[in-house]
């Protein structure tokens, strides 16, 4: 029973497994429709390849998963399982699903995939465009686009691709289309061209005058860099070719063409040409190009047009017509349409902007400013009610004024002071202003009554009258209204608005009319005034004048005008002492020496300032901070001006016929006295500007190290200045920069000075010494920052090299008198004079002239001549003739009271010349026959300039000793010594040519050593200190090596062997082998042998002392052709045991006869019968004292016994 209830459970339990298997069972068919992707069931294999489907068969209820996996750039694009579209939604990399067993026995599931693409985005920045905008790229794909600049634009940078222009990389800027390539794309890319816009526009051409400064006005669009080049005309040279605004004066009629170029980058963008037409007349020119159509032919205007013009201030100040009517085409595009003809504003843009004053693009704003604000505006008064003659004879008629001012008896009623009737208005009014007055309100520069604390000075104030400076006379009014042109007459000024000057001590005397007057009568300087008192005074006629009617000047002591230096005492010079009283400013630069002195911590000191105008001072070249160890004894010859009739340098040049009471400066009739013609205004305002780029360079240096200059007082801010002298000096050169700025003057009153203290104090500050590096260093440095322009920059360098002497007394040594005499052009210019080591500043002429005493302009040369001077040293003390137009042969200085310049170096006396030297021979007695008279030679320091013919020494003597017919025999074909490297050693390592107290002129110190060569024989090896000539060089050489005793080889007669015409080099040994030491071979002093030619030992040598070399010449041993260059054949079979080398037998130790023990005989073994067979039999190898003695051999393989005795001798 039991066995048929198991069978019964058996038999469900099948059943019941089948018909679990089969609710569980099912199949599933994937497949990769397209390529792209990958799909992997539950665990399975991952399926790659499209196309194939794939069977997995699952007995299970449980959800089977599928994952759908995009490669690299494809996506997604569907998924259908069991026949229905799947919705994917963003699962576009990766897709996970399931399926199981209740969705069917049989289902399916298929994947599709696209390749990915990219937007690839073009953006234009600028004047240009990027095409397409947008492109879709396949994945790994590239994008092609174009970059396009709009006309007058370039492409200046790229990025997001590569730019290419006919497949090579773009060279920015581009100015053409470039292609832009975006590869392997895998994401959205973004490309972005950026475009600039450029231009360059020369200015309009112009007509000018000769000999009249021309300005270029060039405009740039974009940036960049540019550059001026003259294209055609007369040859010029631009003044300020860095800006966009140079000038040149043309010496030559013509028309002249100039080029603007653009760069960016480097590469010229942009160009243009502007045309300047230089004639000899204005008049002339213009009557033929414009009044010969617009006279005769009745063209407006009428013919008055160049009539009037042609009288006109316009014409004398270089304005024609083209200047106002441009060159352009008719009608021109300004005229009477577009421009009103009464009140000349402006009524069309083609003549300057709309409702603007067309006169103002040439005259200063303020005239058309002052005009809408004045009354004549407002009464209805127009341009033309007063300039009658309109735009072509602008000048106002002087009594114009009289038909609306004036009464019927002449005068002008109710005017403030009598002004007589002859007055010419315009002398103190400006029509064009709101108040008519020259410059400012009269009545507020009269009557002042400000309560602010830096409010102006005026003319009356509670110590001044009317008459102080007021009588009627047409003189009085001129000096009146220079005056009010002056410093002194402008009460805005710091001097006199800063502070109110009259209540402080010590400031009055030159603040204040009053206090001047007491303290040039008294030497008064306490305050007078009180602070009640709103009124301060400026320096008005009574300060100088002690009578204004007369003129009468002020006696005036000279000043001690420094607080810190109270010995010091201004010079008397006249007049000008009452300038000098006040322009020499209060303290110097010793002040901040004395803190030093003092111990003074500098690196926490407030800025000790100078005083201001401190023209006077710089005269005497006093007021600066003067750096240790630096000569600022630079008096200035405008010093000496005025000396002969008691004026005195300042009312000399300020106070003169051309400036008169306005006190101010330039080029006058005074300068032509000295000067001349040398003395343009416009070399005056070069200088000027080139000592304001001096300034301006100070200012960036003391900027770049920390210190920034302000306007206002104390100037620095910084309190740190380091310490010690280093501190002392910065702060000097912030001192030196306050007082050169506020008195720029000082660059005419003494040049020399002003510009050294500048030069200093940016040379001490780039690196801290004085090491002449102004242009070196702190100039391209700055400029390389961007801390100063490049104008600057060459402004500075060319004011560093410029001559101050030139400037009267000719350009160059090329240029007429005096410059071209004299010999001025052998020491300054020509090479093989001193100019190298005199330089080119002032000092080169300083050198021999004085320059800073009285007598400078008295129309003598005043030559340094005597003891001590320059030209005694340079001279061996014979002064030459100045006139003679010989050269000075070179003995004059190469003497035994040789040349000497002030550094101390001689000119080297050849004492041997003549007779050790090249000198002995009539070929080379001239030292031109080595030397090249023309080239550079005295430059202060020795050795740097050899001169001679050619660059390389040896060939320069190998060009004689090489001739036979310039040496003889004995001095032909010399050798070059050589190296050990191989390389050549030059003849004058060895040798001088002038000669020594050695033979062969051989030099008397080598290396350091002294070197007595006079004994051809025994004085080639020195056995003391061991630094002979054939021993001082040697420091490689197996022997005779420096400082090392030579005790194996010869010390005398090296010459013998070692000659300086060897072949292979100097001293080679002869013949290079065996034979050059002992013959090949050694031959025995003894012997009948014939040797010495041809089959009979040719190169064979008697040996050196007795009883050697008996067994070489037989013919069995070594045959009678043997040759040198056989080397070890002949000599291994009996001397070196068969072995072909040096070592260890064959020691090179000679003279062998002192060392006849070092010989070795040792038969070659395959000779050898017996080591006891191989001996020297009865041999004595010993040197002096012993006595050597030969023996004879006995080897069985050639003697069977012991043969003769080597030698017949021993």
């Amino acid at each position: 029973m039991l066995r048929k209830t198991l069978a019964v459970l058996a038999a469900t339990a099948v059943i019941s497994g089948a018909l679990s298997w089969a609710a569980t069972s099912f199949q599933l068919q994937t497949k990769l429709n397209t390529a792209g992707g990958t799909l992997q069931v539950r665990n399975n294999a991952v399926q790659t390849v499209a196309g194939t489907t794939v069977y997995s068969n699952f007995t299970t209820a449980a959800p089977v998963p599928v994952r759908v996996t995009a490669n690299p750039g494809y996506k997604i694009t569907s998924v259908t399982k069991s026949g229905v579209a799947q919705v994917i939604g963003n699962y576009t990399t990766h897709y996970y699903t399931t399926v199981k067993k209740s969705d069917g026995s049989v289902q399916s599931l298929v994947a599709g995939f696209t390749i990915q693409k990219y937007t690839v985005t073009g953006i234009a920045s600028g004047p240009g465009t990027v095409s397409p905008a947008s492109t879709a790229i396949a994945y790994g794909g590239n994008a092609t686009l174009t970059a396009s600049p709009n006309a007058g634009a370039v492409l200046t940078s790229v990025t997001g691709g590569t730019a290419t222009v006919s497949g090579s990389p773009v060279v920015y800027p581009c100015s053409t289309p470039a292609t832009i390539t975006v590869t392997n794309v895998t994401s959205p890319r973004t490309v972005q061209a950026v475009f600039a816009a450029v231009g360059a526009n020369a200015g309009e051409n112009q007509t000018a005058m000769i000999v009249t400064k021309v300005t270029l006005r060039g405009t740039l669009q974009g940036g960049g860099t540019f550059t001026w080049v003259q294209e055609s005309g007369p040859a010029v040279t631009l003044v300020g070719a860095g800006t966009l605004n140079p000038e040149f004066t043309p010496m030559t009629l013509g028309t002249y063409v100039f080029r603007l170029t653009q760069y960016l980058n480097g590469l010229a963008v942009a160009t243009s040409t502007t045309q300047v037409k230089v004639v000899d007349s204005l008049i002339s020119s213009m009557r033929t190009d414009c009044n010969g159509c617009h006279g005769p032919t009745g063209i407006y205007p009428t013919p008055q047009a160049f009539i009037s013009w042609s009288s006109s201030n316009h014409k004398y100040l270089g304005v024609s017509c083209v200047s106002c009517h441009t060159t352009g085409a008719m009608p021109t595009p300004v005229n009477p349409t577009t421009v009103d003809s009464s009140s000349f504003v402006n009524l069309n843009a083609s003549a300057g902007p709309v409702g603007g004053y067309f006169c103002a693009a040439c005259h200063t704003d303020s005239i058309f400013a002052g005009y809408d604000r004045s009354m004549h505006k407002v009464k209805g008064v127009t341009c033309t009610a007063c300039h009658k003659g309109g735009p072509h004879l602008p000048e106002a008629e002087p009594g114009v004024c009289q038909e609306c001012h004036y009464n019927g008896l002449g005068i002008v009623p109710n005017h403030t002071v009598d002004i007589g009737p002859n007055v010419i208005c315009i002398s103190c009014h400006n029509p064009h202003s709101s108040f008519a007055a020259v410059q400012g309100d009269l009545e507020t520069l009269h009557y002042g009554n400000m309560t602010t604390g830096a409010y102006p000075a005026t003319y009356v104030t509670s110590r001044s009258a009317c008459t102080d400076c007021h009588f009627s006379t047409v003189t009085n009014q001129a000096i009146r209204q220079a005056w009010y042109t002056s410093g002194h007459a402008k009460g805005s000024a710091p001097a006199y608005s800063t502070y109110d000057f009259k209540t402080m001590d010590g400031c009055v005397q030159c603040h204040t009319t009053t206090g001047f007057v007491n303290y040039s009568t008294g030497k008064v300087t306490t305050a007078w005034g009180v602070a009640s008192d709103k009124t301060k005074e400026m320096v008005t006629c009574r300060a100088c004048h002690i009578d204004i009617v007369t003129g009468a000047l002020r006696t005036v002591q000279p000043a001690k005008p420094f607080s810190n230096e109270p010995t010091y005492v201004n010079p008397s010079v006249g007049q000008s002492n009452l300038c000098m009283t006040c322009h020499s400013g209060t303290n110097t630069g010793q002040v901040i020496t004395t803190q030093l002195q003092a111990n003074a911590d500098f690196t926490n000191m407030a800025f000790i300032q100078p005083h201001y105008a401190t023209a006077a001072a710089a005269m005497y070249a006093k007021g600066g901070y003067h750096f240790p160890g630096r000569n600022y004894d630079l008096g200035a010859t405008h010093s000496n001006l005025g000396n002969t009739n008691a004026k005195g340098p300042c009312v000399s040049c300020h106070r003169n016929g051309t400036y008169g009471h306005s006190f101010r400066s330039g080029v006058s009739t005074l300068c032509t006295t000295c000067h001349g013609a040398n003395m343009p205004e416009e070399q005056r305002q070069l200088a000027r500007d080139s000592f304001v780029s001096l300034l301006e360079v100070l200012r960036a240096q003391l900027a770049a190290k920390g210190f920034i200059y302000t306007d206002k007082a104390p100037h620095f801010a910084q309190r740190n200045w380091g310490s010690g002298q280093q501190g002392a000096n910065v702060m000097g050169a912030a001192f030196n920069y306050a007082l050169l700025m506020r008195e720029l003057g000082s660059f005419g009153h003494n040049p020399r000075y002003s510009k050294q203290l500048a030069m200093d104090s940016i040379d001490i500050l780039d690196n801290g010494v004085i090491d002449d590096s102004v242009t070196t260093e702190a100039v391209p440095t700055l400029r390389d920052a961007g801390a100063i322009s490049q104008a600057v920059a060459d402004s500075v360098i060319a004011y560093k090299a410029r001559n101050l002497c030139i400037t009267c007394h000719g350009g160059s040594a090329s240029t007429p008198s005096p410059m071209a005499t004299n010999q001025h052009a052998t020491h300054i210019t020509s090479v093989y004079g001193p100019g190298a080591y005199l330089g080119s500043e002032y000092t080169v002429c300083q050198a021999c002239h004085v320059g800073t005493t009285a007598t400078h302009n008295n129309g003598s040369p005043d030559l340094k001549s005597g003891d001590g001077s320059l030209c005694m040293g340079c001279h061996a003390g014979q002064l030459v003739d100045w006139k003679t137009t010989s050269r000075i042969e070179c003995t004059v200085c190469h003497a035994q009271n040789p040349a000497q310049l002030p550094n101390g170096t001689q000119a080297p006396y050849k004492a041997y010349f003549g007779s050790k030297g090249h000198g002995r021979f009539a070929v080379s007695n001239q030292c031109t026959v080595c030397h090249d008279r023309n080239a550079t030679h005295i430059t202060g320091t020795l050795g740097d300039s050899k001169r001679l013919l050619m660059n390389n020494d040896n060939l320069l003597c190998a060009s004689c000793h090489s001739n036979a017919s310039v040496v003889s025999a004995r001095f032909l074909n010399i050798s070059t010594h050589r190296a050990k490297d191989g390389s050549t050693i030059a003849c004058r390592e060895c040798h001088d040519t002038h000669g020594t107290g050695n033979l062969s002129m051989i030099r008397g110190e080598i290396r350091g050593f002294n070197i007595y060569f006079t004994d051809r024989v025994n004085t080639l090896v020195e056995s003391t200190t061991n630094r002979g000539l054939c021993q001082v060089c040697h420091t490689k050489t197996n022997y005779y090596r420096a400082g090392v005793p030579e005790g194996s080889h010869f010390t005398s007669g090296c010459l013998d062997c070692h000659t300086h015409t060897s072949s292979g080099g100097a001293f080679k040994p002869i013949g290079g082998g065996c034979d050059s030491c002992h013959g090949y071979p050694p031959a025995p002093k003894n012997t009948a042998t014939a040797f010495g030619s041809y089959a009979n030992w040719a190169n064979a040598r008697f040996e050196d002392y007795s009883g050697g070399g008996g067994a070489h010449l037989v013919a069995a041993h070594i045959s009678p052709f043997a040759k040198p260059e056989e080397g070890w054949t002949n000599c291994t079979a009996c001397h070196n045991g068969g072995a072909t080398g040096m070592t260890p037998y064959h020691r090179m130790v000679t003279p062998v006869k002192e060392h006849i023990e070092n010989l070795t005989v040792l038969v070659d073994n395959s000779l050898r019968f017996a080591n006891s067979f191989t001996v020297y039999t009865g041999a004595s190898l010993t040197s002096v004292p012993g006595a050597n003695k030969t023996g004879s051999c006995f080897n069985i393989a050639c003697h069977m016994s012991p043969s003769a005795r080597w030698s017949t001798e021993r």
